[in-house]
């Protein structure tokens, strides 16, 4: 059975659109500036601290390089300065999203430890000019996702690029690019196992490790809600940018 056939098919849905993060972020940044609600965590609070301990865990070097994909309003790295790291990086396509971060980041003072820019990785465009994205120079030690992924595989099929991949398809391959030969990748999902995300990365990643999560039993099956697993790199990084 093909790595593909293995991971669970999704119906296109606006949660995989820019214009819906657009709009979403829109309200949240008019909500911060009325009376200072940051806006949903997703994944919730014990998500957040599960991967903020397996960091501090696995990195003790206050100046290790963090990347947060599809950071949204920053909450992650937030939570990530105030345990003393200080070389934190987050992107999102959504200029919004970015807007809002920056905003939380600077009112809690913590904006000399994040920076924020808007990039979409997908398509590799960046309204930052910044080179070191577009000539694929900046790597990180260490690259989160908190729903990034799940966010990816709802995209309409529509969105992908002019060779024909679904952005899902894409996308390992771009945060391979970014990742440092040794460095980690974190990620969390809500709509697959943890086998499911070992298969569909596994061309550029190899399995490190996981976070565990209260588990249930449905139907005689154990689940859990939320997925993380740790990733390594497997070879040298591609350039995308």
């Amino acid at each position: 059975m093909s790595k593909e056939n293995n991971l669970v098919e999704y119906e296109p849905s606006e949660l995989g659109t820019k214009e819906y993060w657009e709009s979403l972020y829109d309200r949240e940044n008019k909500n911060f500036q009325e009376n200072g609600d940051i806006g949903e965590v997703w994944f919730g609070e014990d998500s957040v601290e599960k991967m903020v301990d397996w960091v501090l865990k696995n990195s003790s070097n206050s100046s290790t390089t963090i990347l947060d994909i599809g950071c949204g309003n920053g909450h992650l790295l937030l939570e990530l300065a105030s345990n003393n790291f200080t070389n934190l990086i987050g992107i999102d396509y959504s200029p919004n999203a970015i807007r809002l971060a920056k905003d939380i980041a600077k009112n809690r003072n913590l904006d000399n430890f994040i920076s924020y820019h808007v990039i979409d990785l997908i398509n590799s465009s960046t309204t930052d000019n910044d080179e070191f994205w577009l000539h694929g120079t900046r790597k990180f030690d260490i690259i989160l996702d908190k729903g990034t992924f799940d966010a990816i595989a709802l995209s309409p099929y529509e969105n992908r690029e002019e060779k024909g991949n679904y952005p899902r398809d894409i996308y390992p391959s771009k945060v391979h690019s970014l990742l440092n030969q040794n460095g980690y990748f974190l990620l969390t999902s809500c709509n697959f196992t943890n086998e499911e995300l070992i298969n569909k990365f596994s061309d550029e990643f190899e399995y490190f490790d996981h976070i565990k999560y209260p588990t249930f039993t449905f139907g005689g099956i154990k689940g859990q809600i939320i997925s993380t697993v740790a990733f390594k790199s497997k070879n040298p990084p591609q350039k995308f940018f």
